[in-house]
């Protein structure tokens, strides 16, 4: 042994303290958690008032329910599980006093199922409260949107039902229902598709996405053929926007292209008061001008001279579309009735302005009352 080996041997003991060294005393460990007592199932475990089990015959569907249709193939697969493994998820019934039944709010189709699995009871949440339409039918629209159950036009009129309840427009109903704006407004349009077009949505044989795209056509006529197409040629929803653009687009064309009606060869010619004036009218007014009494088409030729005021206004025909082409020329002849008096007029094949026909009648009567006052005076 060596010297240092005896030397810690003999004084190793009292080393540290008289090198001024502490030790703390050792402390036993204390565990932070208490040792586990016994723990029995009911432990931390409440019973809810409103879930129980229901007699199936006790349980009806919701007439209103959103979702009308249900895949045979998928309920037999789920009645089969059901059978298997019995109902995992309860559904939502309330009470509706005149059927005395519970009416199911959510899980039609676990309902459904269960009956073809010859299920006698359903595990149920009963909803005691009253409940407004619109909160039942927002719950059914939710479920069966969180599921992807609803079908297509059926989703589109659930958001039309709830829309008309609330008086909501398009955005409340997607904030409501935590949806985008543009999922609204892809599928409500869906509702104005002709039935057909609907029958191949509601089968899967033409996407809703590419049926929207069918609603920018403007004719029934145009969406079915379209949608023939697209099914017929199996188009991708890129090659139906452009199918669907190009028909737009020809249809703006051809409807740009037609010609405006024709005027009849038989409408008056002065009527025209959008016409723009024409500075090589001209109004030309014949050698003679007949007046006649308002009661008969003789001539006056003793009566007495009478001074009658000017007119004031006449009132033009109303105003009709001028017939494209080749301006005419020539005479025609109008005929006026102004106070009591037959006066004729000839006018340039042109349209005259209104104000251009009341100055030819004021100076063909100035002239037809200076004709009689001469005669008179003769």
């Amino acid at each position: 042994m060596s010297s240092a080996d005896k030397f810690t041997k003999k004084y190793g003991s009292n080393l540290n303290e008289s090198l001024g060294a502490r030790t703390a005393p050792a402390i036993p460990a204390v565990s932070s958690v208490a040792a586990p007592a016994t723990v029995g199932p009911d432990d931390g475990r409440t019973r809810a008032r409103e879930t129980g089990h229901m007699e199936i015959e006790r349980i009806v569907p919701d007439p209103n329910q959103p979702r009308k249709e249900f895949d045979t193939d998928a309920l037999d697969r789920l009645a089969a599980s059901i059978q298997r493994h019995g109902q995992l998820q309860p559904i939502r019934v309330r009470w509706n006093g005149s059927l005395g039944k519970w009416v199911i709010i959510a899980g039609e189709r676990r309902y459904q199922a269960a009956k073809r699995a010859g299920m006698r009871t359903l595990v149920c949440v009963f909803v005691d409260r009253d409940l407004t339409p619109t909160e039942i039918l927002s719950e059914q629209i939710v479920e069966n949107l969180l599921r992807e159950d609803l079908k297509p036009i059926e989703q589109a009129k659930a958001y039309k039902t709830l829309m008309e309840l609330n008086g909501w427009s398009g955005s409340q109903l997607a904030e409501a229902l935590n949806v985008s704006k543009a999922t609204v407004s892809r599928v409500l349009p869906l509702l104005s598709l002709p039935a057909e077009i609907k029958a191949q949505v509601d089968k899967g044989d033409l996407p809703a996405t590419i049926a929207y795209e069918l609603t920018k056509l403007p004719t029934a006529e145009g969406q079915q053929a379209m949608a023939g197409r697209i099914v017929a040629e199996r188009f991708t929803r890129a090659e139906a926007i452009e199918a669907v653009r190009q028909e737009v687009d020809q249809a703006g064309t051809k409807a740009s292209a037609t010609p405006p009606p024709a005027v009849p060869e038989s409408a008056p010619e002065f009527r025209r008061e959008t016409a723009k004036p024409n500075p090589s009218f001209a109004a030309k007014l014949p050698d003679e001008v007949s007046t006649h009494a308002a009661g008969g088409d003789a001539p006056v030729q003793d009566a007495a001279p009478v001074v009658e005021p000017a007119p004031t206004a006449v009132t033009p025909a109303p105003p009709a579309k001028k017939k494209p082409g080749k301006p005419r020329t020539g005479t025609k002849e109008n005929v006026y009735r102004v106070e009591g008096a037959r006066v004729v007029v000839s006018f340039l094949k042109k349209v005259p302005e209104p104000g251009e026909i009341v100055a030819a009648l004021e100076q063909a009567l100035a002239k037809a009352r200076a004709d009689l006052q001469s005669r008179s005076a003769a």
